[in-house]
């Protein structure tokens, strides 16, 4: 809304009368304004406000001058108005005083709102996070920032930053409170690092990653908090802190359900899962109209693809858009860059969306059929014909889903428009301008454009660089050691030759000219670590840089390349890094072939001690941690094993640890893809015998689990004929030991229970005779499953008890989770339904709750709805399977299929017998409030 007045103090002095910007002068009017804006419409006397601007020595002049700025002052906040009769800037006694209305100014809109949101938290999260978002996006820099160093404004500019770290943690607070667990876990890890103090902001952390199953590291937060307040306060954490604390390590469900989210009654709640957008780390600049023509593309059109050359700001206009908007379910975010292989769009797409199609395209449809969502595919032009026809098939299949597209080329699909993103406005009013002085003010404190020629300036200077976004950050990077005139003869004697040619074209080379510009000011050691840190897909960590680069100066490199904009931090903890799609390809090109073959032989070799820790790390009690670790490195392991096609030891290496993690989160094409080719290369090589068997093993039992969820029964029953034969020449026990419990769980399946209770306590005895407590309790498993299979119910009992034991020791949840849930069937076929299988079907719930297994957590909790059936509470059967066939339609998945001879029984029993109300009133349950409905319901 355009207000009479409008004075920002937010970062550089502005002022805005009837919407349009007054010039104000230079410092001395601006230090005038500030003070009297300080005082909060009190009257500031001519000595008070001689101090503001010469605060050590004043001119014998100054009462003249500062008259004069008073004029001056007059003029750009009445224009309208004669001097004679000022209503805004008043004369009193013998000083001056502003007379605004409540909202004039920029930092009391900022309050305001603050405390509308903080009012509104514990109640309305929605509304609260609307008014933080609205009150942050006041800030444009640093507070009073034309009056650094001066006293009454750095007093007044630190209470307002202070102000504002209590918004962003309110924004935080407000967005966890919505179910935004995984961004909000994300952008927390930020805003611990940078306010390690706040004790509040690391509870909100822990909790953000338990909702996200993440409990190995909220546990870690917590303890990063005591360590903080420790060294820097000396004091122990506060009480918040201590319950929080117990609650995990009790693992209290109420912990993983969403404050607004836990009202049972409410049967309209959202029931599809929220989105996985990143928080932006800063407010968008400018794009007001894009966003608005996007809002109405979206809205009419169900394919909108955003196109333009690299660095024009395709992929944040697209987030932005899609933030905005509306639905339960969604925005999604899949990333495509880095990504050379057609055929696993859809496996990136179901692992986005957390959908169980293990590698069959039909099944991601089908569930996508239900669901009204908008999906956001970014950078697609490496792939941009296998996009087009997944995005064809998707949008024939679903009706009610969206899609907005990020691509320096359209899709050329039926019904697709094309959104051509402009540059940024210009003039010295622009959006170029703004964003310029924006990234300029962060590298240099004391940087500010307010002079009308200093914009000018600056205006000429992003006509130059075309106004292109990615351009305008880099040049204002520089600040730090040149000025804007400076830049602007550069840029000037630079740009010139590119002047003239299609406008396309044109963009294209003004960015590669731009970015050729920075890679000039690097030194000779900051581009040899910026190529290499090219090598990364999807981001890197400090480790991972130092690995790659195997500089000792990589600190000071990276610190230096996030500064001149080369680099992005991305937050994380540890702190994560990404180069831009189009500096990354930049420097590619800025290597020999001998240079990018050693780097990314350092890259695999980095992958490979990844995948070695992995084998353990993802089956004990760091199992949680790592696979959101794994899910963070996954365009890393991808590019790894395409570099290494060629070399089937680094492959064997990679895939023996990293099946797992593929089994566990569905990608089971991409899998497949991996293991199949290093298998057989290893099977049939004359030089097999120089592969570790051990390696083998683990590679071939992954062939094995990823084809049966593939439904390739006859590579199953291959891969299980060649892990016999390798187990029966290896040496190496627990690799044995974990071949022969593979073996026994498919024994047991397929009815041959003598052969699978003979494996498996082979696996047993070795597993004990070495201590290899986790693989003893997954052979104590598979033992139990051949006993259930048999009949043997005791005995099965007895192993599974066994079982559970030993993953306790070992830290296998996974492994605990699935025992339970067996013991429990074993507990139900015994006729047994009462408080004590209750119980352990909770505990397998919670445990796979946590991990983030959706596909066990729906197959456990069908089980707990039988029970229930079976106990006579008919009512709270319905729910239970109501929300698990629901939960299972939202990712894929039915739960017969994982269990067709028990689950399946129990469904079929429990169809066409269950109250219609109870059942709507299931489906209607989120997530989060099904976890809490299993806690209450005991």
């Amino acid at each position: 809304m355009n207000r009479p007045l409008d004075i920002g103090v937010l970062g550089r002095t502005s002022v805005l009368a009837d919407g349009a910007e007054a010039a104000i002068g230079g410092p001395g009017p601006r230090a005038v304004l500030c003070r009297l804006v300080v005082s909060s419409g009190r009257m500031v006397t001519d000595d008070e406000l001689i101090d503001a601007v010469w605060p050590a020595d004043p001119p014998p002049s100054a009462k003249v001058t500062l008259q004069g700025h008073i004029a001056a002052l007059r003029r750009a906040l009445e224009p309208r108005r004669s001097a004679q009769r000022p209503k805004v800037l008043l004369r009193g006694g013998t000083g001056y005083s502003l007379r605004l209305d409540p909202d004039a100014v920029d930092a009391d809109r900022f309050i305001a709102l603050s405390e509308r949101g903080r009012s509104e938290l514990a109640a309305r999260p929605a509304e609260a996070a609307h008014a933080f978002e609205q009150a942050l996006a006041l800030w444009r820099g640093r507070a009073y920032a034309d009056c650094a160093g001066r006293a009454f404004a750095d007093g007044e500019s630190m209470r307002l930053e202070q102000l504002r770290v209590d918004a962003e943690e309110g924004r935080l607070e407000a967005e966890l409170a919505l179910g935004d667990h995984v961004a909000v876990a994300a952008a927390l890890g930020v805003f611990t690092k940078e306010h390690p103090l706040r004790e509040h902001a690391w509870t909100l952390l822990a909790t953000a990653l338990c909702r996200g199953g993440r409990i190995g590291d909220a546990l870690a937060a917590l303890r990063s908090a005591r360590d903080v307040l420790a060294e820097e306060l000396g004091t122990d954490p506060g009480p918040e802190l201590e319950a929080l604390q117990g609650a995990i390590l009790r693992q209290d469900p109420r912990l993983f359900a969403a404050p607004e989210r836990v009202e049972l009654a409410a049967a309209s709640a959202p029931v599809a899962p929220t989105g996985n957008l990143p928080v932006a780390l800063s407010a968008l600049t400018g794009r007001g109209r894009e966003l608005a023509l996007l809002a109405e593309l979206v809205d009419e059109h169900r394919l909108v693809t955003l196109t333009g050359t690299g660095g024009i700001g395709k992929t944040r206009l697209a987030l932005d858009a899609a933030s905005r908007h509306g639905g339960d379910d969604g925005p999604w975010l899949v990333e495509l860059a880095g990504l050379h292989d057609p055929a696993l769009i859809a496996d990136t797409v179901a692992s986005a969306l957390s959908i169980a199609a293990n590698g069959n395209p039909a099944v991601l449809l089908d569930a996508l059929r239900r669901r009204t969502t908008l999906i956001v595919l970014d950078n697609c032009e490496q792939i941009v014909d296998g996009v087009a026809d997944f995005v064809t098939g998707l949008l024939r299949t679903c009706p009610n889903v969206r899609v907005l597209a990020t691509s320096r080329e359209v899709l050329q699909v039926e019904g697709e428009r094309r959104f051509e993103v402009p540059p940024l406005s210009a003039g010295a009013a622009g959006e170029a301008v703004e964003l310029f002085s924006q990234r300029a003010a962060a590298v240099d404190p004391d940087w500010a454009a307010g002079a009308d020629s200093a914009r000018d300036a600056v205006a000429r200077l992003c006509a130059d660089l075309d106004n292109l976004p990615l351009a305008i950050e880099l040049a204002a990077a520089q600040c730090a050691v040149l000025s804007v005139d400076q830049l602007a003869a550069l840029a000037h004697d630079r740009f010139a030759v590119l002047r003239g040619g299609p406008r396309g074209n044109r963009r294209h080379a003004t960015m590669l000219t731009t970015v050729q510009w920075s890679w000039d000011l690097l030194s000779d050691a900051e581009r040899e670590s910026f190529t290499a840190l090219a090598v990364f897909a999807g981001g890197f960590d400090l480790r991972a840089a130092m690995a790659v680069t195997r500089s000792t100066d990589v600190v000071a490199h990276l610190d230096t390349l996030i500064a001149k904009s080369m680099v992005t931090v991305v937050g994380g903890n540890p702190r994560r890094y990404r180069i831009l799609e189009t500096l990354r390809q930049f420097a590619e090109r800025q290597r020999t072939a001998e240079r990018t073959t050693e780097l990314r032989n350092r890259h695999a070799a980095w992958v490979v001690e990844l995948a070695d820790e992995a084998v353990d790390a993802l089956r004990d009690a760091r199992g949680a941690q790592w696979m959101a670790q794994l899910s963070t490195e996954h365009a890393n392991i991808r590019a790894a094993l395409d570099h290494s096609r060629d070399d089937p030891a680094v492959s064997l290496r990679i895939c023996a640890g990293i099946y797992w993690y593929w089994y566990r989160t569905g990608h089971i094409t991409e899998g497949l893809r991996h293991v199949r080719p290093v298998v057989e290369h290893w099977l049939a090589a004359e030089d097999r015998d120089a592969a570790p068997v051990r390696l083998r093993i683990f590679t071939t039992i992954g062939l094995t689990v990823l084809s049966y969820l593939a439904g390739d029964l006859a590579s199953v029953g291959w891969a299980l004929t060649h892990l016999g034969e390798l187990a029966g020449r290896a040496d190496d026990p627990v690799a044995v030991g974990e071949a022969l419990t593979t073996l026994a769980y498919f024994e047991a399946g397929g009815g041959r229970v003598d052969e699978a209770r003979e494996h498996a306590a082979v696996a047993v005895r070795l597993a004990r005779d070495t201590g290899a407590t986790r693989t003893e309790a997954e052979a104590l498993m598979g033992l139990g499953t051949a006993h259930l299979r048999a009949g043997e119910l005791d005995r099965a009992a007895e192993a599974l008890t066994a079982s559970i034991e030993a993953a306790d020791r070992s830290g296998n949840a996974w492994c605990r989770g699935s025992s339970s849930w067996l013991l429990a069937k074993c507990r139900v076929a015994q006729g047994r339904f009462g408080a004590e299988v209750e119980r352990m079907l909770a505990d397998a719930l919670t445990r796979m709750y946590a991990e983030g297994d959706r596909t066990s957590w729906i197959v456990e909790l069908t089980t707990l709805a039988y029970v229930r059936f079976r106990q006579g509470r008919v009512e709270h059967a319905a729910e239970l399977l109501a929300a698990a066939l629901h939960q299972g339609e939202l990712i894929g998945y039915s739960p017969a299929v994982m269990d067709p001879v028990d689950v399946g029984r129990y469904i079929g029993e429990m169809t066409g017998r269950l109250d219609h109300v109870a059942t709507a009133r299931g489906r209607s349950l989120t997530h989060p409030q099904i976890a809490l409905l299993v806690q209450d319901m005991g």
